[in-house]
């Protein structure tokens, strides 16, 4: 489950969606069910890679596209003996 919120640069609120991610093992992809605040459902395939997770669909004024990016973790000082 994801629950988006975007922001323009002021803070202010442009978008709001909620979105079911599940994995169907037979054709072996992710499947992407994302509601949004207006009332539009969309179903997407998402692109997964290593630290991303993107994906898009058309509206009536353009194609819509989202990423959300993981950074590399840099190792812990700590180490078990």
């Amino acid at each position: 489950m994801i629950d988006g919120l975007g922001t323009d640069a002021a803070g202010k609120q442009v978008h709001h969606a909620f979105a079911a991610v599940s994995f169907d093992t037979v054709p072996g992809k992710y499947s992407w069910r994302a509601y949004t605040a207006a009332n539009r459902e969309v179903g997407v395939e998402p692109r997964i890679g290593d630290r991303i997770l993107a994906w898009g669909f058309p509206t009536p004024v353009g194609q819509t596209r989202f990423t959300i990016a993981g950074k590399k973790r840099s190792p812990s000082p700590l180490r078990r003996a």
